[in-house]
């Protein structure tokens, strides 16, 4: 045998010796790998809350989003000692429900420490489901909140005076250059019109923003239909009352 087929066999002995036993097994071996299931999505999302003062007494309202269509369920808005019912207010166009809730109490009854603290109860089959988020909390000054809603009409009123219908909305400072219009008709669409809103303010407790828009009608005993549409350079925000459209009648 020569020197160097000796050589070779002699460093092939050696590899194969210090060679890991396992690695074939490691190469063809099935490793179970776990299944990480996405946590199921919340029956109930909160909207939006509003407290406002009316001097003899307080009124807290709001809205609620429910994806848990077609069961019996109670929702419920837990205050203090308080139990405030939700009662269902319409289905969206994405088949959703919007449920609502309302009360007028004393301050006493709603604040603690200048705060309303709140939380929401969904029972449903036996089951409840608690929504403590610690952004429940309202004040004097940032006396509203926007959950999953980032448009939400205030008021409108139809102005004798100046045969039109005046009226505010809410919005989320979403972006920088953002605007508020109003698109009406007062012919059942057969046309329709649209208006600017203007910028009324901007709450610094809870980044909120308020619009004031107003809509002539040029005639008296005309019912008026509109959306609101919030513009920014990113995407475009619709509020149509979940399909059904605002409506002023007269």
């Amino acid at each position: 045998m020569n020197k160097l087929l000796a050589s070779t066999l002699i460093a092939s002995a050696v590899l194969t010796s210090v060679m890991p036993t396992t690695l074939y097994a490691a190469t063809t071996k099935k490793v179970a790998v776990a299944t990480v299931k996405k946590p199921l999505p919340a029956p109930v999302k909160l909207l939006n809350a509003r407290v406002t003062d009316e001097h003899l007494y307080h009124i807290f309202t709001g809205e609620l989003l429910v994806s848990d269509t077609g069961t019996t369920k109670q929702i419920s808005i837990i205050v203090g000692n308080q139990v405030i019912e939700a009662r269902y207010k319409m289905t969206r166009e994405d088949n959703k429900e919007v449920w609502s809730f309302n009360i007028s109490a004393n301050r006493n009854q709603l604040f603690t420490d200048d705060v309303l603290t709140f939380a929401v109860r969904y029972k449903s089959k036996g089951k409840i489901v608690w929504d403590y988020s610690p952004k429940y909390k309202l004040t004097e000054s940032a006396n509203a909140i926007f959950g999953d809603t980032v448009i939400k009409k205030e008021k409108a009123l139809y102005d004798w005076t100046f045969n039109s219908v005046t009226g505010t909305v809410l919005v989320k400072n979403v972006a920088k250059g953002q605007g508020v219009t109003v698109t009406y008709t007062t012919d059942n669409w057969r046309t329709r019109n649209i208006v600017i809103a203007k910028l009324k303010d901007t709450n610094k407790d809870n980044g909120l923003q308020r619009f004031e828009f107003q809509l002539p009608t040029d005639m008296y005993n005309v019912d008026v239909q509109y959306f609101v549409v919030l513009n920014t350079p990113q995407k475009t925000y619709i509020d149509n009352n979940g399909g059904m459209g605002y409506n002023i009648n007269r």
